[in-house]
């Protein structure tokens, strides 16, 4: 029984020994984006650019209750810059596309515009700006 232990306790050792260190997630960078009420992303793609391109919605930073919230960040995931979209009731980004001039498209829901729940489709600049209702952080 001793050396059964023995046997177990050095198969135990090596098996531990043999695995890779317990440490930081293997990733380049990691960030954080939003504010002190719920924001999420629903879609995201990395750009021409090498940077990123995020939407989703946003309570952070809403003119209405939810707004339609577009995320650019350069290579290293810093904020190049960030935009909200939307009206007084639920706004939400479900798809962004870079398209061929560089700006994006999205695909959202709106429930602003007094049809109930409407498909919103928005033609962004390459900054981020739109001629329709906008508002920044």
């Amino acid at each position: 029984m001793k050396f059964t232990m023995y046997k177990a306790t050095l198969l135990f050792l090596f098996l531990c020994s043999s695995l890779p260190a317990a440490g930081a997630p293997d990733t380049l960078w990691t960030k954080m984006y939003g504010g002190d009420r719920d924001d999420y992303a629903h879609d995201g793609q990395q750009t021409s650019d090498g940077g990123y391109i995020a939407c989703g919605a946003t309570l952070s930073y809403s003119w209405g209750y939810c707004d339609i919230w577009l995320l650019k960040t350069d290579s290293l995931g810093d904020t190049l810059w960030a935009r909200t979209y939307g009206g007084k009731d639920i706004d939400a980004g479900y798809a962004v596309e870079q398209t061929s001039d560089n700006g994006f498209i999205v695909g959202a829901l709106t429930s602003s515009f007094d049809h109930g729940r409407d498909i919103w489709l928005l033609k962004i600049d390459t900054h981020g700006d739109w001629a329709g209702m906008m508002c920044g952080y």
